[in-house]
């Protein structure tokens, strides 16, 4: 899933990762009265304008209830490496499981922030008396998703990341149809392999640039394939399939990626 059709997702939903804070007042192009979003009051409720009975009662109508609580609070891990620590989601608030390896069933998540204390490969897991979904997003969890990882009560979901120094992600804890339980969180720093040559599973240009190649800027992870990107060093734009590649993927739209979707595509 493209970063921008993630943020339509979340920005539609009542739960999830969004803030339910009212929009600034307007002070540019909008010019409607303070809290109303742009194009407030013409009748029509424009979710993807961000409109809502909170922002704009006169198209939306009265809201019957207060604003949900910021489903984005995760829970601080911290603790020597490697880390194990038991958990549980029974008593986690219930939300729409958006991770791109779920099934989009609406069960209680737990989330977590952890920082990564050196560059390196690190492997996250999950296993407990439920098929969990584990996903691991950057920085907090309306952020890129990096990894996720499904599977059953046997063998648990796992994941391999490569961070740099001080790199923050969220963690996500879900189960598969709405399912919760106890389950324990493990976090392992994987044997350094950056410099042998060989850009891995796990290793990206901020962690391992002689093996992945040095990045380019902050163009990595928006779902486009940039010319001076490549699989190597940057495989979440580049591999297997990225925008650009002429194909329009199930997740590309012409919003999203017009080179592939557009009104006669290759």
């Amino acid at each position: 899933m493209t970063p921008v059709l993630r943020s339509l997702l979340l920005a539609s939903l009542a739960t999830g990762c969004m803030s339910t804070e009212l929009p600034p007042p307007p002070g540019g192009a909008g010019g409607g009265p303070p809290g109303q979003t742009e194009g407030c009051g013409d009748g029509v409720c424009n979710w993807l304008a961000g409109e809502s009975c909170y922002s704009c009662s006169a198209d939306c109508g009265a809201c019957t209830a207060e604003p949900p609580p910021d489903q984005c609070d995760e829970l601080p891990v911290h603790g020597a490496l490697p880390l194990a620590a038991a958990e549980t989601t029974s008593d986690a608030a219930s939300a729409v499981d958006l991770a791109s390896c779920g099934d989009r069933a609406t069960g209680p998540i737990r989330l977590y922030e952890w920082t990564a204390p050196d560059p390196g490969v690190y492997q996250i897991s999950a296993t407990g008396s439920f098929p969990t979904v584990l996903a691991v997003y950057l920085d907090d969890c309306d952020g890129h998703e990096e990894a996720c990882n499904a599977g059953d009560a046997m063998t648990g979901s796992s994941v391999t990341v490569g961070l740099p120094p001080e790199r923050s992600v969220a963690i996500q804890v879900a189960g598969m149809a709405g399912t919760a339980g106890d389950f324990e969180l493990d976090i392992a720093k994987l044997p350094d392999r950056c410099g042998d040559g060989v850009c891995e599973a796990g290793e990206m240009c901020d962690a391992c640039p002689s093996d992945c190649g040095i990045c380019y800027g902050s163009d990595c992870g928006d779902g486009v394939c940039q010319p001076y990107e490549t699989a190597e060093s940057c495989p979440l734009d580049c591999g297997p399939y990225y925008c650009g590649d002429g194909v329009c993927e199930p997740d590309e739209s012409l919003a999203t990626c017009g080179q592939d979707c557009g009104a006669n595509p290759p």
